[in-house]
């Protein structure tokens, strides 16, 4: 910055070419700017050079950037130049701002870098004045910028581009032109540094690509409900799905979709949509019917989940997939005659045969999974009263004999659920047929809370509430039923021994609602990663491999489907889980 001379005039500011003007006075032939009156104080100077506080005030009021152009005026910059306050201020304004900012006479002369750019080239202030700018970038890039510098200077207008420096820096450039007296008397350049929007541009462009292919290579049709503004986006695929050309189809808002699934389904979807927008469950799949524009029945899977929700906890999104499910669905029907057909007639072929092998495998990994559990509190049992018949205990001999025949009914009860589940895999292996009886669904519950209990280090530190309607029957498979039940019931409980604590609870609920029976069970656990919660379900996944191969929750997920019912979750970490189970019920009479 520039001293004020004694006499109160402004110095004398050199540049490249020489000394320019001095309190409106030609120097070395530059060109004369006429005076105007101060409006101010009327003294006969120009307003920008009086010194009396109303012009200093109102030179000060043009600092503040009214609009995006205030840099882009000669008077302005001219005249910070030219007063050293008002170019210190100008050091300081252009100092403090986040984008870089050089001055530059016409031919590329540095006359002022702020200090970022100070910082990006790596030199001083005193070191870069003067100093030609296209001299500080490497061939190809000096180039290609002095090409845009000279557009902008002789299209006398401002031009702006993105560039890519060096080292892979991204910078919005803007050469702007300044002129005095009808001539390009400066140039300012400004590059505003856009790597990090650039790079998550690419990266946003790239996923969309991604998720774009892969919905086009599975066939899904993905739609996307904006529910403050009611409006749904669907795909073309969506159309497609029911034979339609995406224009024919309107699809709004959810009644245009809804209009086209069978009615008897309809109450299941709303269920299962109303249930996520409260947050009862992390996400649903159902599968429903609906009418293609032939007249036929389709088959489509629908998963969807809340995508996003506001600071209050209301949803704002809800996002999901249509898959076209008809084959599958003909292929199981199909599956189901051929197999009844063949079980009559003795005979198989090798396709059968090969499937039929293949849900075996899948069957004895969930039973081998199963046995596991009671096979451990068996050995468990024989120990302890192994210990009792082997140890001295200051006990009298009829709490001793009640302590041991604790140990041996434990051990008969568990042996008993080995033997059903043997049962069971032979029963399998003669007939996919389920063994359906009315079952008391308290009762059920009951039992399958006391093989739970058959450890009882497991369970010491569980409180039970258990509250079940006493008169809701279901019609199922009692045996799978039961290992249902059980899975579910230890899960629970192993979720809240991980907490650590003296005390933890279970709450089991059972009742009838809307022709079901729903019977939820909920812990007050460690929970769920929200990562985890939709995989729980899948064979061999387990958040605890070393305590299974993860088959146990999906044996239950298919017991129930083919029971005619349905199991979900819902859980937040630490802080528990709810599992809600549905069955169909048998009508009181």
């Amino acid at each position: 910055m520039h001293e004020v001379e004694e006499d109160g005039r402004a110095p004398v500011v050199s540049g490249p070419e020489g000394p320019e003007e001095r309190n409106g006075e030609s120097v070395h032939g530059a060109e004369e700017v006429a005076s105007s009156p101060c409006a101010s104080c009327g003294e006969s100077s120009r307003e920008e050079d009086c010194t009396c506080p109303a012009a200093e005030d109102s030179v000060r009021r043009m600092l503040l950037p009214r609009n995006s152009r205030f840099l882009e005026s000669a008077d302005f910059l001219i005249h910070l130049l030219e007063t050293a306050e008002m170019a210190e201020s100008l050091g300081t304004l252009l100092d403090a701002a986040t984008i870089y900012t050089i001055l530059l006479d016409p031919e590329g002369r540095i006359l002022f870098p702020n200090r970022l750019c100070c910082v990006r080239f790596g030199k001083s202030l005193e070191a870069l004045l003067g100093t030609v700018v296209f001299d500080l970038f490497p061939p190809e890039l000096a180039a290609s910028r002095r090409a845009r510098f000279e557009e902008a200077v002789a299209s006398r207008s401002r031009v702006s581009f993105r560039d890519r420096a060096a080292d892979g820096t991204f910078f919005d450039m803007t050469v702007v032109p300044i002129f005095r007296n009808e001539r390009v008397f400066r140039v300012a350049v400004f590059a505003n540094d856009v790597t990090d929007l650039v790079v998550t541009r690419h990266a946003l462009e790239v996923s969309e690509e991604r998720f774009r292919l892969v919905l086009e290579g599975s066939g899904e049709g993905y739609w996307d409900w904006d529910i403050p503004a009611g409006t749904v986006y669907h795909s073309p695929r969506c159309a497609e799905l029911l034979g339609y050309d995406p224009s024919e189809i309107e699809a709004a808002d959810l009644n245009s979709w809804r209009s086209y699934v069978h009615p008897d389904d309809i109450p299941m979807v709303e269920s299962a949509i109303r249930a996520n927008l409260e947050g009862t469950i992390a996400f649903f799949e159902v599968q429903v019917r609906v009418r293609a524009k032939n007249g036929a029945q389709k088959w489509v899977l629908s998963r969807a989940k809340v995508t996003a929700r506001d600071e209050a906890g209301r949803p704002l999104r809800m996002s999901g997939v249509h898959v076209d499910i008809t084959a599958v669905k003909q292929t199981e029907v199909e599956l189901a005659k051929a197999g009844r057909l063949l079980t009559q007639l003795g005979e198989m072929n090798q396709a059968l045969q090969a499937n039929r092998l293949a849900t075996m495998g899948t069957m004895v990994a969930g039973v081998t999974h199963e046995i596991n559990n009671p096979v451990a509190s068996i050995r468990m049992n024989a120990e302890l009263l192994r210990e009792n018949l082997t140890t001295p205990r200051r006990k009298n001999k009829a709490e001793l004999l009640e302590e041991r025949l604790d140990y041996v009914n434990a051990i008969v009860r568990l042996t008993e659920r080995l033997e059903r589940i043997v049962d069971g895999l032979k029963s399998f292996s003669r007939r996919r047929e389920i063994r359906v009886e009315p079952v008391l669904l308290a009762s059920c519950l009951a039992e399958s809370w006391k093989l739970a209990c058959s450890d009882r280090k497991r369970v010491a530190n569980v409180e039970m509430d258990m509250q079940v309607e006493t008169d809701i029957r279901v019609s199922a498979d009692s045996q799978q039923l039961l290992q249902v039940f059980v899975n579910v019931l230890l899960n629970a409980v192993k979720a809240v021994n991980r907490m650590e604590r003296p005390l933890g609870h279970l709450w089991v609920r059972g009742k009838k609602s809307g022709g079901e029976a729903v019977v939820t069970i909920e812990d007050d656990g460690c929970g769920i990663d929200p990562q985890d919660l939709p995989h729980i379900f899948d064979p061999f996944f387990s958040t605890d491999p070393a305590s299974g191969m993860g088959l146990g929750l999906s044996v239950t997920h298919s017991i129930l489907v083919a029971h005619g019912g349905s199991i979900a979750a819902a859980s937040e970490l630490g802080k528990g889980t709810t599992v809600t189970i549905r069955l169909p019920l048998i009508p009181s009479l």
